[in-house]
Formats: C-alpha cells, sequence, structure tokens
C-alpha cells in the first residue's frame, strides 16, 4: 500500500513538473515578442540572433515537458536535462538581479505571471528540489523504441514555436511604392486637433515615425522595442504620435520605458484621418514622404540606422 502512494505521488509529482514545463513554453510562445525583447535587453545577444534563440528555449520546455509527461527514462536522461536547464536558468537570473536589480520581469511565464528575478530564483530552487526528489525515487518507463520517442518529441518541440510564429523578415511585408510615394498630412500635427505640438519639426528630415494606441498590446510592444534601439543609439530619431487620453501616458512610457522619446497626442479622430483605424503603424519619413511603412513585428535596428544615415 505505502509503494502504491509513493509511487502515485511520485507519478502525480513528475507529472506537475511536465506540465509547468509545457506551461512555461506556451506562455512564451504566445507573447513571443515580449520574451524576444527581454532576452535583447539583456545585451548578450543581438537583434538577429534574439528570435532564434527565443524560440530555441520554448521548444527545449515543449521537449522537456513531453519526456517528463511519458516519465521517459526519467533518471537516466530527462531529469539530467531538466536539472541543468533549471540550473542555468538560475543562473541567468541571478546575473540579471546583480546586474539590473530586481526590477526586471523575467518573462519567466510570459505576461500571464509577472515574477522578478528574486522570485523566479526562489521558483526555480523548489524546482530543482522537485527535479532532485524525482531523480532520486522514480526511475522512469523504459519505452520501447527510446530514439524514435526522443526523435519525434524533439522535431514536434522545435517545429512548433517556428510554426506557429515564423520569424519575420526585416523587409517581408515592408511597403515601398518607389516613384509613388505617398505625403503624410502633417500639418494636421501642427493645426489640427492636438493635445499637444510636436517638439520637433517633422515635416522636414528624416524620422521614424510610429503611430501608437495607448491601450493596444501591440503598440507597447513597439514601442519597449523602440526602448531598446533607442538605448542602443539615442541618434535614431524616433517620434510618437498617440491616441488615447492623457491620463494614459504616463502608465504607458512607464511600462515602455520611453520617458525619453518625445511624442504628440491627438485627438481620435485626427490620429484616425493620418493612419486609419489599424495600429501600430511605423513608418520611415523623409521631409513628409512615407518612404517605408513596417509592421511592429518587422522594426529592425540595422535597418533603420542604415536608411537614417543613408
Amino acid at each position: 500500500m505505502k509503494n502504491v502512494i509513493k509511487n502515485t505521488a511520485l507519478y502525480t509529482l513528475s507529472t506537475l513538473l511536465g506540465f509547468l514545463f509545457l506551461s512555461s513554453a506556451y506562455f512564451k510562445v504566445i507573447s513571443i515578442e515580449l520574451f524576444e525583447l527581454n532576452l535583447f535587453e539583456t545585451g548578450l545577444m543581438g537583434w538577429g540572433l534574439t528570435p532564434w534563440i527565443a524560440r530555441l528555449v520554448i521548444g527545449i520546455e515543449i521537449f522537456l515537458g513531453i519526456l517528463i509527461i511519458l516519465n521517459f527514462r526519467l533518471r537516466g536522461f530527462t531529469l539530467r536535462i531538466s536539472f541543468g536547464l533549471l540550473f542555468f536558468f538560475t543562473i541567468y537570473l541571478a546575473v540579471i538581479f546583480l546586474t539590473k536589480g530586481n526590477r526586471e520581469h523575467c518573462n519567466c511565464f510570459g505576461s500571464f505571471l509577472i515574477l522578478n528575478p528574486v522570485e523566479s530564483i526562489l521558483k526555480n530552487i523548489v524546482l530543482l528540489v522537485v527535479t532532485f526528489i524525482l531523480y532520486r525515487y522514480q526511475k522512469g518507463l523504459d519505452w520501447d523504441y527510446p530514439k524514435l520517442i526522443v526523435a519525434v518529441s524533439l522535431t514536434i518541440a522545435m517545429v512548433l514555436p517556428f510554426a506557429m510564429f515564423p520569424i519575420a523578415s526585416a523587409s517581408s511585408s515592408v511597403k515601398n511604392s518607389g516613384s509613388g510615394l505617398k505625403k503624410l498630412n502633417l500639418e494636421l500635427l501642427y493645426s489640427g486637433s492636438f493635445y499637444n505640438k510636436p517638439a520637433r519639426e517633422l515635416r522636414k528630415g528624416k524620422h521614424i515615425l510610429a503611430f501608437l494606441s495607448l491601450a493596444c498590446p501591440s503598440c507597447q510592444m513597439a514601442a519597449y522595442k523602440f526602448h531598446l534601439i533607442k538605448q542602443d543609439n539615442p541618434a535614431i530619431p524616433i517620434y510618437f504620435i498617440l491616441s488615447g487620453t492623457i491620463n494614459e501616458i504616463p502608465r504607458f512610457l512607464t511600462e515602455t520605458k520611453t520617458a525619453n522619446i518625445p511624442h504628440t497626442l491627438l485627438l481620435k479622430q485626427d490620429f484616425i484621418k493620418l493612419i486609419g483605424m489599424e495600429v501600430p503603424v511605423i513608418l520611415y519619413l523623409d521631409d513628409g514622404v512615407i518612404y517605408r511603412e513596417i509592421s511592429f513585428l518587422e522594426i529592425n535596428q540595422k535597418d533603420i540606422e542604415g536608411w537614417s544615415n543613408n
């Protein structure tokens, strides 16, 4: 009877651990852009490498989650890798804590659960203890065709993040009309129903103009990405045109860390007149002419720098 209770408890524990890995992967992948930005902000990798690393990390979590739920050779294979991954994440979080403090969002569960580095380190310590207990007392199952199980699980795990959210090319859906370039009616910014006139003359010179709604999650992602770009290269001429209310601005600027990027708040009717209902809209503007329009997924620092310096 004791063995039945023990085995049931260990199996339940391993299943919960497996689902935790899968949950972590799921919440990362549904807010993949946030996870990418979080990785980039560490300074350990560039824009080009970040999307690949983000999806590979998610793939590893899916892979381990599947094998743990299957109780696949826990002691000899699965739990060793799981322990190593958790240990690596813990060291990574410790470095973030020492270099950036305890205010950062670790993004362990995407935007579903907000944890700072210390909270996440404590969570990982608990998971390391659970993993050790399972390694000590739960041998796992010796499935037939182990190589096939590993191959199929690994293939599913690695393909899934890339299939769900393909890596966007910096120019995959760039709109550039060549000789049919369109001029933006920026007079609305200076004579329309604005809350504040632009602090910069946007009708002359080159500017990256981002039209953002203060209530739009994708706009927050775009703004945060511009924060990272501006942090790396303060010379890039980024300007925000915002839609919303004055009371929403402080929260938006704080959450996206973009208080250093100039902005103008337009009334909704003029905002829609300029760019329509769909947001965010990011424009490469040269003397008021729209040279290029991109989506927030296509924001690319090297591309922006190449254009603004040309």
